[in-house]
């Protein structure tokens, strides 16, 4: 599996994120995505799982700016 790309769609999807859209930014990531969160001690496993936490840094932090 090529994972050259990844950073690059990573940049993408914050960017993406920051501009409020979160269904496209969800639309990048695949079904069986995986994402290590500072503090957080297990990974999280799955689009709608992220989908929750991106929720919550949009309502929280780039919302209330």
């Amino acid at each position: 599996m090529d994972t050259s790309g990844n950073p690059a769609l990573l940049r993408t999807a914050y960017k993406t994120l920051e501009s409020g859209d979160l269904d496209a930014c969800v639309g990048m990531l695949t079904e069986n995505s995986i994402a290590n969160v500072p503090g957080v001690p297990d990974p999280l496993h799955g689009r709608e799982i992220w989908r929750l936490g991106a929720q919550a840094l949009l309502d929280r932090f780039i919302r209330q700016a």
